[in-house]
């Protein structure tokens, strides 16, 4: 469950007087919460209360993640407190703990292959529930109720990275959603056009690829690392 996107501290604007004095308006500053835009006209926003205002219950067991544009994701408390005067802000994230598969007990997760201990580090205290499966010849990261940004449909998915043999000395690149994802505005999403088949699902490619200046290294580069390159690609598919 996702709350949030762009957040950014509006600029004053001024009004000139009959004798050109210029006053300036108050200032406000917009944090969106699901889609919807609440405005504050103070600059710190404790989690609790974006929480609260956006209809979520902040009692209940949350993962919350703070996410800042080309920064890995950040879990924070409730009482932390979010300064939108801070440039790159984009949303607060919340995904609920101890999700069950309807019956009272948490499905069984494969563990097909072994990524890094730091990778597994990174996905369990995301809160993910996440899978190493092997399709074949290839190594799959499935990772299961994949919340997108407000502006895709459907909103919750698999994403699925390839993960080589090889890594991390073989790049992970593109990524792979099922169902397969559409811009609610209609707008045709390009390069997507690639597929891959897992458990028996056609998954959605995302042609998305390193240039020179953000090129892989094997030695700081992981599924930590995609994961925000995929959340860039998102977001950029949505003008922000």
């Amino acid at each position: 469950m996702e709350t949030g996107n762009q957040s950014s501290a509006a600029a004053p604007s001024g009004t000139a007087d009959g004798h050109g004095q210029a006053h300036d308006k108050k200032s406000t500053w917009k944090l969106k919460v699901q889609g919807e835009t609440l405005e504050y006209d103070v600059p710190e926003v404790r989690v609790s209360d974006a929480m609260t205002r956006a209809g979520f219950d902040p009692k209940k067991a949350w993962h919350i993640y703070l996410i800042v544009k080309d920064q890995p994701k950040q879990e924070v408390p409730l009482d932390y407190v979010v300064d939108l005067r801070m440039p790159g802000i984009e949303k607060i994230r919340l995904m609920q703990r101890n999700v069950d598969n309807g019956d009272g007990q948490q499905q069984a997760q494969r563990r097909q292959f072994k990524v890094l201990k730091a990778d597994e580090q990174f996905l369990d205290g995301m809160g993910l529930r996440w899978e190493a499966a092997v399709e074949g010849e290839a190594q799959w990261l499935v990772i299961h109720d994949y919340q997108l940004p407000a502006g895709y449909s459907p909103q919750t998915v698999q994403l699925a990275l390839n993960i080589h043999k090889d890594y991390p000395a073989a790049q992970i690149d593109m990524f792979y959603f099922w169902p397969h994802v559409r811009l609610a505005s209609g707008r045709e999403i390009p390069s997507t056009q690639v597929t891959a088949t897992v458990d028996g699902h056609v998954f959605q490619g995302w042609s998305r690829h390193r240039n020179e200046a953000s090129k892989w290294d094997e030695y700081s580069d992981n599924i930590r690392t995609h994961m925000a390159l995929v959340e860039t690609c998102l977001a950029k598919e949505l003008g922000e």
